[in-house]
């Protein structure tokens, strides 16, 4: 009787950046240790402030899905949950009571010594030809470990375990250079050159861009595009990005069992009546959220776009399922990533059918944390934040809280006009709710981080135009 919740960056331009995440949500609601598992992120929804208001059990386990402690895991992530915790996280995690949740934060999965075995793994993968002709090639071959080099981090914590069990000729730690401090790729290459005595070197980056970034297209692009150094080079190998690999939903499920014995959490009171409420007003008729429908079907629900209303099912092939669901979700028609689900962009010209147990689930993928807020605020329960205080909070974007409220109204009316959301933390008024036969009244209780990149000169993503 517990809750799962696994914490991811995100991105505001890459729909990949989130991948690894849900690939180990899937894995591990399969697998069924956890009642729920949930998915949240800090440049995606749902975000970390909304996330603890839409698990169903009041015992709840957060891993963060990163490689290495940093900033973000020590502080970051532990402020916007709410845990009123900063520093390094003890191996046992931190645990606190929140909103009458018993919440355990645990350290990176990144850390944990089973993490050598996913690297193994993709090695592996990478050299699949060349292994099945020679199964000493290890022996012959350089490990190259891209990642964090202060301190002892983790990129540098398991590169010298693996150098310690003696499967490679050679292995290295050396500096992303993804970086914003980081060295140039061709810097890079000099090194590996220099460094390595091995025929052949496999390229690991330890790093948590699970995009473009660390792809072996990328990588090669980036590494061998100049003419030759002039000098004796190894072969390089790539893998592919180690959060996507399936042993991390095992390394996940290791730190959770390890940090703490379960307490056996109950239901969420809160949670159980707006989901019951949401229930009901669809089994009696067409629910409409924002830009979908929901109507009944001999004790099921069929899920469609609202402007699809009407149309047969013949006409409606696409016929998705919950993961499918997540994944156009996050495309508009045009095939561009939706940097926030509840932007007027979802695509059209499908449809899928759910059982009640299963409708929670595929309403949170379109629309993460609407249900729970939206039933609050009609409570008159939802707190808001204002500006002033989302912009100080967040130490990634510093400028913000610089800005004046003209320059947060000029960003809003070039973002928030396309939301469905209400701002109710810049004080407009939101009298009704979904729930009411308004499908686009949805409260906004806090700015996002997608506002907040577009108005900090820190931001990580695109122009707004670009964007949206």
């Amino acid at each position: 009787m517990r809750s799962l919740v696994l914490i991811g960056h995100g991105s505001h331009r890459s729909a990949q950046a989130a991948e690894g995440v849900h690939q180990c949500a899937e894995q591990l609601r399969v697998q069924g240790h956890f009642r729920e598992v949930v998915e949240a992120y800090w440049l995606e929804e749902p975000s970390l402030r909304q996330v603890l208001k839409t698990v169903q059990f009041t015992d709840v386990t957060v891993v963060p899905l990163l490689l290495g402690a940093s900033d973000l895991t020590e502080y970051t992530f532990a402020l916007e949950l709410g845990l009123g915790h900063r520093g390094p996280v003890p191996v046992q995690g931190v645990n606190r009571v929140i909103s009458g949740r018993t919440v355990h934060y645990l350290r990176p999965y990144g850390l944990h010594p089973l993490m050598q075995e996913v690297i193994l793994a993709r090695v592996r993968e990478a050299l699949a030809e060349e292994l099945l002709q020679d199964e000493a090639l290890l022996q012959d071959t350089a490990l190259v470990v891209l990642g964090d080099l202060s301190g002892a981090s983790a990129a540098q914590q398991q590169a010298r375990a693996l150098q310690e069990r003696g499967l490679f000729a050679q292995v290295l730690t050396l500096p992303w250079p993804g970086a914003s401090q980081g060295p140039p790729w061709r810097q890079l290459r000099q090194d590996i050159a220099q460094q390595v005595s091995a025929a052949r070197a496999v390229i690991v980056p330890f790093v948590d861009d699970a995009d473009e970034w660390c792809t072996p297209e990328s990588l090669a692009a980036y590494l061998e595009h100049e003419d030759t150094l002039g000098v004796q080079e190894p072969t390089l190998h790539y893998i592919q990005p180690l959060a996507t690999h399936e042993l991390v939903a095992r390394v996940v499920l290791e730190l959770a069992v390890q940090a703490h014995k379960p307490l056996g959490g109950d239901l969420d009171r809160n949670y159980q009546a707006a989901w019951q409420q949401v229930l009901d007003r669809a089994a009696a008729g067409p629910l409409r959220v924002g830009e979908v429908l929901v109507s009944p079907q001999a004790g099921l629900f069929d899920v469609r776009h609202t402007l699809d209303e009407g149309r047969s099912h013949e006409s409606l092939r696409t016929l998705v399922t919950l993961s499918g669901l997540w994944e156009r979700a996050r495309h508009d028609d045009t095939g561009a990533f939706r940097p926030l689900p509840t932007l007027r962009t979802l695509p059209r010209g499908w449809r899928a059918v759910f059982a009640p147990a299963d409708l929670p689930r595929a309403l949170q993928y379109l629309y993460p944390a609407v249900i729970e807020e939206s039933v609050a605020h009609q409570n008159h329960a939802l707190r808001f934040t204002p500006w002033a205080a989302t912009a100080q909070r967040q130490s990634r974007y510093q400028s913000a809280s610089l800005v004046t409220p003209m320059q947060v109204e000029q960003a809003a009316k070039t973002l928030c006009t396309r939301c469905l959301k209400t701002r109710i933390w810049a004080g407009e008024v939101l009298s009704q709710t979904f729930l009411s036969g308004a499908p686009g009244a949805i409260p906004c209780a806090e700015a996002c981080t997608l506002l907040l990149s577009q108005v900090s000169a820190e931001g990580d993503t695109l122009p707004v135009s670009a964007t949206i």
